[in-house]
Order: C-alpha cells, then sequence, then structure tokens
C-alpha cells in the first residue's frame, strides 16, 4: 500500500527558480500508531540530505529524479545541476558546459511547442506524472502505518555548494566562505499530515 503525492507549482517560473544551486525536496516519514519511525526519506542534518547516517548529496552527487519513495537512500530533489566540460557538477557560471538534471517544477503554462521549449525543457526527468504545473509520486507504506507527516523544503545554498570553493580559489572565494561559514537550514515551504488507514 502507499499514497500518491502530488507537488503543484503556483508560480509562474521553474520551482526552484534561480541561480542553480537552489534546490526542494521532499521530506517524508511513515509513522505507526505510537509515533515511532517505520520510513523517512530526505531527513537533512547540518543542511545536508541524509539517510540515518549516511549523507546523500555528498560533493558532486547527482541525485537522479525519482518517480517512487519505497526502500532506504532515496529522496526527490527537484534542481537544475550544471556540469563543466568534464561532466562533473560545478557551481562555477563561466565553467558550465552543459546541464545534467532539470527536474525542477515546470510553470502551469508551460508548452513543448513554444519557441523557447528547447531551452526550458526538463533534462534527466522520464516520468509521464512530471507536467507543467506539476510532478507527482508515490510513496510505500510498511506494515503497520498509521499515518504520513511531509515537508516540502527548498535551500538556496546546499552544504555542496559551499565545499567546492576554497579561500584559495580567489578573493571572491574567500568573501563568500566568510559569508556562508555553514550551509544555511532548508526553509519548509509546506507540510501536511495524512492518516493512513
Amino acid at each position: 500500500t502507499g499514497a500518491q503525492v502530488s507537488i503543484v507549482n503556483l508560480t509562474g517560473h521553474k520551482l526552484p527558480t534561480g541561480y542553480p544551486t537552489r534546490r526542494m525536496w521532499l521530506h517524508a516519514k511513515v509513522l505507526d500508531a505510537r509515533g515511532k519511525t517505520l520510513a523517512e526519506w530526505g531527513a537533512h542534518k547540518d543542511g545536508a540530505i541524509v539517510d540515518g547516517d549516511k549523507r546523500l548529496d555528498v560533493p558532486g552527487a547527482i541525485l537522479p529524479h525519482t518517480t517512487r519513495l519505497d526502500r532506504p537512500g532515496q529522496v526527490i530533489v527537484w534542481e537544475q545541476v550544471p556540469v563543466d566540460a568534464q561532466g562533473k557538477r560545478t557551481h562555477l557560471l563561466l565553467g558550465v558546459a552543459s546541464v545534467a538534471k532539470d527536474n525542477r517544477i515546470l510553470p502551469a503554462g508551460w508548452n513543448a511547442k513554444h519557441a523557447d521549449a528547447a531551452r526550458t525543457k526538463p533534462i534527466g526527468v522520464t516520468d509521464g506524472d512530471f507536467a507543467p504545473g506539476s510532478d507527482k509520486l508515490k510513496i510505500a507504506f510498511p506494515a503497520g502505518a498509521a499515518s504520513l507527516e511531509l515537508e516540502l523544503l527548498y535551500q538556496a545554498i546546499p552544504p555542496e555548494t559551499i565545499e567546492s570553493y576554497a579561500k584559495k580559489d580567489g578573493k571572491e572565494a574567500a568573501h563568500f566562505l566568510a559569508i556562508v561559514a555553514t550551509p544555511p537550514a532548508p526553509v519548509v515551504l509546506a507540510t501536511k499530515t495524512v492518516a493512513i488507514k
């Protein structure tokens, strides 16, 4: 058993938008009747996305788009991932050779026949539930599930971005590192708790 969850974009642009470090992800917890966590996806610690003690968004990682949360180690992260000429994730805008992933949720008015569609289309997304204005995914419930808690989280500067810079990289990098010595905690955009029958 499980549930289908829809994330709806009510903006007039991709969600999240702007600078490519911005990301959004779903934190989902399945609880039993006593409040014990039976399954969890998208947890975070010190600004990083974790599965228990294991960090999932390690430097250089490109987390694939997923349509289902049904086993440990999974997470759905909506983001744009630019890469350099060697195919490695980069945060240096002048070093971008291409985009390896762009599964940010399209605005409802996006049209594949528009003149800019080739430039703004999703990259790395193959599921039929990803449509202009929303994305859907399935969450599996383990035995004994009584409730599902959801948080849609947003983060402007993930740890991986900060870790990609070194003070020796120059004055701008040193200044950036002085401003963001630690990754900001994610911002909660929306929450929902559902009883499981």
